[in-house]
């Protein structure tokens, strides 16, 4: 498995220069003006490279030839799932380090919606690009990435709920509220994140290459 996802680090320095560029711009917006929901869509543009990376090996035929060599189809989906996990940890790791550092720097205590924040960046960091991973492997990449997009506007749209939500909380408790809904999405997500692993293994099983 370390071959394949060299291979696909690799690729991903090559053709990914310019999700990179973006992401930094979100991220940088994001930082300076204290909204989190636009660093959100820089996680979620960055989820966007394993898709194209699946779209590379598709019209390459790189699968036809690797499942004529001793790698299982099981290494290969381990190796997909395992560089959208690096993709979601960086760039979610990134930005969160980025707020802390922010409030860090201007004196400030940790923001109360921060656990959300962070949760937040768990779910699109995971969630938005296994899906598209099983779509890519169940319909081919053309369709992955337009499951991608779609759950890319979805997330766009929670996100900027979620900060009107924020800034206006009413009369809940935001500390509370935060904490029980951080630790439900983080749950939520890890695991639609490993049940989507195991649909894809046996879609993966079941495709002629």
């Amino acid at each position: 498995m370390r071959g394949l996802l060299i291979k696909d680090l690799y690729s991903a320095w090559k053709v990914g220069k310019g999700l990179v560029i973006v992401y930094i711009v979100f991220a940088l917006d994001a930082v300076i003006t204290g909204e989190w929901p636009m660093g959100i869509m820089g996680i979620v543009l960055m989820a966007m490279l394993p898709g194209v990376l699946n779209g590379l090996d598709e019209r390459g035929k790189w699968m036809s030839y690797l499942f004529c060599t001793p790698v299982s189809r099981k290494t290969y989906v381990k190796e997909k799932f395992s560089l959208t996990l690096i993709c979601g940890a960086v760039s979610g790791a990134l930005l969160i380090i980025a707020f802390l550092l922010r409030s860090a720097a201007m004196g400030q205590n940790i923001p109360k919606d921060f656990s959300v924040m962070a949760a937040v960046c768990v779910f699109v960091a995971l969630v938005p690009s296994a899906l598209s991973n099983v779509f890519s492997f169940r319909f081919g990449a053309i369709k992955g990435r337009v499951m991608m997009a779609v759950m890319a506007a979805i997330c766009g749209l929670l996100s900027g709920a979620a900060a009107t939500f924020l800034d206006d909380p009413g009369k809940f408790d935001m500390e509370n509220v935060s904490a029980f809904s951080s630790l439900i999405l983080i749950g939520a997500s890890v695991v639609i994140f490993a049940l989507l692993y195991l649909v894809s293994l046996q879609v993966v099983k079941k495709r002629e290459y």
